[in-house]
């Protein structure tokens, strides 16, 4: 299955033949991620954090879009933790960040309407890897940041993704856009032993980034 993926999207960023235009971008803006899990997660709150990649994009005569691209993609989520002491005392609340961070390449296709000023409505997938987990947070002024071990998350994360994107062109090489995401993973991205704790937890979460490109 994997080989024929590849053979198909060889074929179809490869094509000279029925091409219009071809461009490349970059981006950068925000991420409103969460996990959901009706269990351990259910409290938690979203949590916000800076998103930034690259992208590629070429456009058919129909004029359909192929996109892919790389992006820095960092989700999670906002637990409230209540702080208790060696007696079981209620001494506090902290507000903990689990920050799962990824290198994503998603894979769009869309139809543009427009011209000078498009709109381009895009579907696709995201596959992503995982080179780095955290926990942040404070209690009485002290910062706390730890790593965890990534043997316990599954390190490939395959997700849904629907958008839309607003470009202006200035000319037919230069133009400004505007990208609107939602993504769900249709990962368990946890790998705990369910003999010793069921643990099963899917990112979502929702982009907001702005950009320029170069259309040749």
């Amino acid at each position: 299955m994997k080989k024929y993926l590849i053979v198909l999207l060889f074929v179809i960023f490869s094509s000279n033949i029925i091409a219009q235009s071809n461009s490349v971008g970059v981006f950068g803006g925000i991420n409103v991620s969460n996990v959901k899990n009706d269990n351990y997660f259910k409290d938690s709150k979203s949590l916000t954090k800076f998103v930034f990649g690259v992208k590629y994009q070429r456009e058919f005569n129909k004029p359909f879009i192929v996109e892919g691209g790389i992006v820095m993609n960092n989700v999670g989520g906002r637990m409230k933790i209540n702080v208790l002491d060696e007696v079981g005392n209620h001494i506090g609340v902290c507000y903990d960040s689990w920050v799962y961070k990824y290198i994503s390449a998603p894979v769009m296709f869309g139809y543009k309407f427009g011209a000078t000023f498009s709109i381009i409505p895009k579907i696709g997938f995201q596959m992503s890897y995982l080179y780095e987990s955290t926990i942040n947070g404070s209690f009485n002024g002290i910062e706390h940041n730890e790593k965890m071990d990534l043997k316990s998350f599954n390190r490939f994360d395959f997700a849904g993704v629907i958008g839309a994107e607003l470009c202006y062109s200035f000319n037919s090489n230069l133009g400004v856009f505007f990208d609107l995401s939602g993504k769900y993973s249709f990962t368990n991205a946890a790998n705990f032993d369910d003999t010793v704790l069921d643990v099963k937890f899917h990112h979502y979460s929702f982009s907001t980034v702005c950009g320029i490109k170069y259309s040749f």
